[in-house]
This record gives C-alpha cells, sequence and structure tokens, in this order.
C-alpha cells in the first residue's frame, strides 16, 4: 500500500502501528521520522499507554491497537506534525500530542465523481448568489434535474457541506469553488 493510502486507512482506525505506517506519516507529512515517534509517543501516553524506549524503535516493530485508539493516535500525530509546523514549535511535540486529541477531531468526508460533476453544475448555477434549497435545485439545467430527484440532490448538498463546498447562511447556501489539487485540506474551525 503506498504511504498516503497507508495514512488515510490509519486515520480511519484500520490497519496496525508499525514502523511502516511511522514512515509512511513522515514521507506523506514531510517531517522527520524522529518527529513521527515523538508525536507518537505522546499521543500514546495521552490515551493512557506507557510505553518503554525500546517499544517504539527503528527496525521491525508492530503495536496491535483497537480500531478507536488507532484512529485516535494517528489523528493525533497528524494533528500534532500540522501545529508545529504552522509554528507552535515552541511547545514540545510531546505535550502537542497530549493536547491536540481534545482541541481537534479527522473526519473524512468522501465526495463522489457524480458529487464533483454536480457541485460544478451548482457552482454555475448559483453564479456566487446565495440561494435557498428549492431556489438553487429548480435553477439546475432541465436535464441535471431529471436525472437528479430531490431527495439525491438533498443528499449531495450534505455531503458538499461537509467537504466545506457549501456554506450555509441566513439568505440561503452559497456554492463554493473546488479548490485546486488533489489530497486533503485540514480545515480548523
Amino acid at each position: 500500500m503506498n504511504p498516503p493510502a497507508r495514512v488515510n486507512a490509519a486515520l480511519q482506525g484500520e490497519g496496525t502501528l508499525d514502523a511502516e505506517l511511522l514512515d509512511a506519516f513522515s514521507e506523506v507529512l514531510s517531517y522527520p521520522a524522529e518527529d513521527v515517534r515523538l508525536a507518537l509517543a505522546g499521543a500514546l501516553r495521552a490515551r493512557g499507554a506507557q510505553l518503554s524506549r525500546l517499544e517504539v524503535r527503528t527496525g521491525a516493530w508492530r503495536l496491535d491497537l483497537e480500531t478507536a485508539v488507532l484512529k485516535a493516535v494517528s489523528c493525533s500525530i497528524v494533528t500534532t506534525l500540522v501545529l508545529q509546523g504552522l509554528g507552535a514549535d515552541s511547545i514540545p511535540a510531546s505535550v502537542l500530542s497530549i493536547v491536540t486529541p481534545f482541541l481537534f477531531e479527522l473526519e473524512r468526508v468522501d465526495v463522489a465523481a457524480d458529487d464533483v460533476w454536480v457541485h460544478a453544475r451548482l457552482f454555475d448555477a448559483a453564479q456566487g448568489d446565495f440561494v435557498h434549497l428549492r431556489e438553487l435545485y429548480q435553477r439546475l439545467p432541465p436535464d441535471v434535474r431529471a436525472e437528479l430527484s430531490e431527495r439525491d440532490f438533498l443528499g449531495v448538498v450534505e455531503r458538499l457541506q461537509a467537504a466545506r463546498l457549501i456554506v450555509i447562511g441566513p439568505d440561503g447556501m452559497r456554492i463554493l469553488p473546488r479548490p485546486a489539487g488533489k489530497g486533503f485540506r485540514l480545515l480548523l474551525t
């Protein structure tokens, strides 16, 4: 499994925590392996696991963790290193990894190819305006409405809102442009 896929799986609580996963975190986040190991140790300590210096070392090793713990530890590693990269480097990584699980939660939002197509049509239909749900559906071209029931449309809108591609305000919703590039976005709210 390639490094981005391995990290993504760990953020969902899938797989095992081993040296290869830490190398994947190091490659994907562009951080030295030692920083990733420090973030891991702090994240495990935050969950009550006491590790000796020999339990996480170079070479082959593996920790069997429950799904929820693997997900929480993986999220802590990412948020710790991202905060460090944002300039919180005056705080030691071990402290950041203990604090970050209480401040952030990483959430994966899948947007299907069909949703991306509908998003593009919605973006054109809304023309940058704030529009209410029913009006936005009516602004879609007839061929799109023929393929997309109102119930399915609502599901697409919910997924796009979860992906932060739709902002809802008192005057309706505004469709935001799709960000350039692929990968993940870290949204701090």
